[in-house]
């Protein structure tokens, strides 16, 4: 029997999983596709037409945010697409699904940006493009972008063996710049700003519904003799967080209207309370501060393998995803540039209350390059 008749019969066996609704079975004998349909072929056209049904039916039959729905319909339009790159329709309905599921902002660019690549990860466990991804950049030299894809990589597939020749490469040619100590002083007479995790531990306190535990600073003491401020950058960060929490709750009616009443009042009044006026940064400023932390990849690599050790491995991918490479996440770098363009807007000195690594352990490269002082109680 020659490989067309053959690659009918496998679509005969497609069409019956799709017609009986089985996706679970469909995405296993997906797994070999690409040995059974040959591209641009007779058949590969015939393929096309079988797995957009299932993606409209999917689509059509998926209430709320199934995950497994999500799963299914990633996994069928990543078939689709290597057998047609150009289908922008598959690409939207990607980045409209991840945005849901990771509760970001939907994202007009063309291409899927990395982080919701890693969010993809996190439904399908399907790291093939991610593989892939690597290769691209460290051929590019994009070496921040190819360590962050090979840590994702690694967590699903640790006996995969080519990530070691790749980990050798890219570590022989990533800045590796070591960092100074740092003696933290309490701030006088100065403005500080909170980062998010100062906030959100300032929101989530005694909020006993929630199993949540971290370090939390003496926002009077800095009142007394500081102003206290939380930025545009932080205040989205906070609310975004809020959404997630709820998220997880909304299953129990009970639970998810106690904790939304609370979290929404303290919100209300620590917004209220400390939130100054959006202020804008320059896409210059922040190109800069991203300049600065790559001549540190070597210590940031550190952090993030800290970041999420000892947690499951959907943890894990959770908190990287929270980054866009393996440079620190987009809003600690906003909320950097908040504080040199208020510093230099104002003329005042400028703290940053943080107890994330991404700024303590950087505190006097940042007062050396920035002088912007980070504070840790």
């Amino acid at each position: 029997m020659d490989k067309e008749e053959l690659g009918k019969r496998y679509l005969e066996k497609l069409s019956n999983d799709i017609n009986e609704r089985l996706y679970d079975l469909l995405i296993v004998h997906l797994m070999n596709v690409r040995d059974k349909i040959t591209y641009n072929s007779e058949n590969s056209k015939e393929l096309t037409n079988l797995l957009d049904i299932a993606i409209s039916n999917l689509t059509n039959n998926m209430e709320g945010l199934n995950l497994n729905y999500c799963r299914y319909i990633l996994l069928v339009c990543n078939t689709l697409l290597y057998y047609n790159k150009g289908r922008q329709d598959l690409k939207d309905l990607k980045k409209e699904l991840i945005a849901r599921f990771s509760n970001a902002d939907p994202t007009d660019q063309e291409k899927i940006p990395l982080k919701y690549q890693i969010n993809e990860v996190r439904i399908t466990y399907d790291v093939s493009y991610l593989t892939y991804l690597i290769d691209s950049f460290i051929k590019q030299k994009l070496w921040a972008e190819a360590l962050y894809c090979l840590i994702t990589v690694r967590l699903v597939e640790p006996d995969n063996l080519k990530l070691e020749e790749q980990y050798e490469i890219i570590k022989e040619n990533i800045a590796n710049e070591k960092t100074k100590p740092f003696t933290f002083q309490d701030p006088l007479d100065n403005i500080v700003l909170l980062d998010s995790n100062i906030a959100i531990s300032y929101l989530m306190k005694n909020i006993e519904e929630l199993d949540y535990s971290a370090k939390t600073i003496n926002l009077k003491k800095l009142e007394d003799k500081n102003k206290v401020i939380i930025t545009h950058s932080v205040k989205e960060e906070v609310a975004n967080f809020i959404d997630y929490q709820l998220s997880i709750l909304k299953k129990d009616k009970i639970k998810y209207e106690a904790v939304k009443k609370k979290l929404e009042e303290k919100y209300d009044e620590m917004v209220k309370r400390y939130y100054c006026n959006e202020v804008p940064v320059s896409k210059e400023l922040l190109e800069k501060i991203e300049t600065f932390y790559s001549r540190f990849l070597g210590v940031l690599e550190v952090i993030v393998l800290q970041k999420i050790d000892s947690k499951k491995i959907s943890h894990k991918l959770r908190k990287l995803a929270q980054r866009e490479s393996l440079l620190p996440e987009r809003g600690d770098m906003k909320l950097l540039a908040e504080a040199i363009t208020m510093q230099e807007g104002l003329g005042d000195k400028v703290t940053i209350v943080s107890d994330d690594k991404d700024f303590t352990i950087f505190a006097q490269a940042i007062k050396d390059n920035f002088n912007i002082i980070i504070y840790n109680e």
